[in-house]
Order: structure tokens, then C-alpha cells, then sequence
């Protein structure tokens, strides 16, 4: 006997096409708020800085960070570079970008997604007058608690490092470089040194010869680092990251390593008062 169903008929066909076609289209999303970057500063400069050498040999692009130029004349120098483009550098990953002329007027909405603050209104006229424009990041907003729940408040530690910046020449004495930090809590403060040589990773304690030393007491620090300047030329960052155990404070100093007969181009150039 032959079956009753050896086929399906076209209209049966038909109808489950459209039963298939009807049921919801799930696509795979991060939740609101899930995997969205934290703010981070932005730097602003037109490429004659670079081609023609204009940037000081450090810039602050935040109150106590330093970011050496060539950091970004390494990222952003490319042939397609010309003396009037905009480039967009960012310092936590290294990263730079040129902005052509028809992301322009979008690029407010895009600094303001990148560092959580809104720029200002004369944001590209400012470069004409200026060799570069930092953006700093904007503070998270730290979520309230229960209401009603009264919980206890950290203080941060607070620093500064006694020589910012200097020069020496490879083999030579460097000024000795103090870093000071106080915790208003009195906690204990731990210090742990790294360093970083031009665009190279970061990498743990000091290059040698240098050296330092460290004194505490309950809410003080003071580490001092002295020695020759290593024998390799080039731009150090010699970064002390101090911790009460809740927060973190991170001192830098820079020093920048000139070959042996050689002289010293950036000394006048630094943002801020180099070490005698």
C-alpha cells in the first residue's frame, strides 16, 4: 500500500518556510554598561609637530605622568602624514590615529565616548596656536551604597617626586631622586619601583647601576634612587608605585640617557625644571 505522505505537497512546504521565518532572530549582546573601556586621555596634535620636531622631550599627560615624544613620534609618524594632520594619540595603548577631514565634524561625539568628559567647543583652533592638546579622562563615578549603610572611607596616598626630569650622559653620576608619599589615614605604605626604556614594555626594579633605598613609618614614605645613568642612550621612566593596600599612587621621574661625547639637545626643552 502506498504511503499517504511520500512528499510534501507545495503548500505544505510553503507553510513551514513561513513558520521558520517567523520565530525571533536572537542575536548575541553584551548587556548595557558590560566590556565598555574605561575613560582614558587623549592627545591632540597636528603632524608638523612631529615632522618638524617641535615636542618637547616629555609631555604631563596627567598630573604626575609622562609620556616621552618619541613614544608618539614612533606611533603616529607614517609617510601619509602631512604637516596639516589632525592625529589622535592614546597613551594607554599606544595607539595613534589620523583623522581625515570627514571624521572631523564627528569628532567631538567620538573624544567625548573615548574620555568621558565633553571637549572644548575651539578644540581644533586650539592646535593652531598650541604643540599639542591632552584631554584628560574623566573620574569614574563610584556607585552609592544602601541607603542607610554607613561604611568606612579610604584616603588615598598623596606624593611627589623631589627631581622630575634630568639629563645625563651614559656612565655619569645622576642627581639623586627622591620620591615622597603620605597616606592622612596613617596606613603602611608599600612601594614597589619599575621602569621603562622609550616604547619598550615595562619592566620590574631599576636598570642597573641605578639603586635606591626606602624609609617608612605608619602614613610615610620616602624612597631615594641614585647611581650612574645606565649605559645605553635613550629615555628612562623610573616609575615607584605606592599602595596603602585600597589605593594606589603612582610617582614618576624621567631621565633621559645621552651617548658619551655627546650633548645634551633636550635639557631646555622639558616641561618642567630639570634637576641641576
Amino acid at each position: 500500500m502506498p504511503s499517504r505522505w511520500p512528499y510534501a505537497s507545495p503548500s505544505v512546504m510553503l507553510f513551514i518556510v513561513l513558520l521558520a521565518s517567523s520565530a525571533p532572530h536572537q542575536v548575541e549582546a553584551l548587556p548595557s554598561g558590560v566590556g565598555a573601556a574605561p575613560p582614558e586621555p587623549v592627545v591632540l596634535l597636528l603632524g608638523r609637530q612631529l615632522i618638524e620636531r617641535r615636542l618637547a622631550a616629555f609631555l604631563e599627560i596627567q598630573p604626575g605622568r609622562y609620556l616621552a615624544s618619541s613614544v608618539i613620534q614612533h606611533a603616529c609618524l607614517r609617510p601619509a602624514v602631512r604637516g596639516d594632520s589632525l592625529l589622535l594619540f592614546l597613551p594607554n595603548s599606544q595607539r595613534c590615529e589620523q583623522i581625515m577631514q570627514a571624521d572631523r565634524l564627528m569628532l567631538p561625539q567620538r573624544l567625548h565616548a573615548i574620555t568621558g568628559s565633553l571637549p572644548p567647543p575651539d578644540l581644533q583652533a586650539g592646535l593652531q596656536d598650541r604643540p599639542f592638546l591632552i584631554l584628560t579622562a574623566a573620574t569614574p563615578v563610584q556607585p552609592q551604597g544602601t541607603q542607610g549603610c554607613i561604611c568606612p572611607t579610604n584616603s588615598p596616598p598623596e606624593g611627589m617626586v623631589g627631581c622630575e626630569v634630568q639629563s645625563r650622559t651614559a656612565g655619569a653620576g645622576i642627581a639623586a631622586i627622591d620620591y615622597f608619599a603620605t597616606d592622612a589615614d596613617g596606613d603602611s605604605l608599600s612601594a614597589v619601583f619599575t621602569h621603562q626604556r622609550g616604547i619598550d614594555p615595562i619592566q620590574p626594579g631599576l636598570p642597573p647601576p641605578l639603586a635606591s633605598s626606602c624609609t617608612s613609618d605608619p602614613g610615610t614614605l620616602q624612597c631615594t634612587v641614585t647611581g650612574n645613568a645606565p649605559g645605553q642612550a635613550g629615555d628612562l621612566q623610573l616609575m615607584l608605585e605606592v599602595s596603602d593596600g585600597a589605593a594606589i599612587l603612582n610617582l614618576v621621574s624621567l631621565l633621559e640617557v645621552m651617548p658619551v661625547n655627546d650633548e645634551l639637545i633636550f635639557i631646555d626643552q622639558f616641561e618642567v625644571l630639570a634637576c641641576p
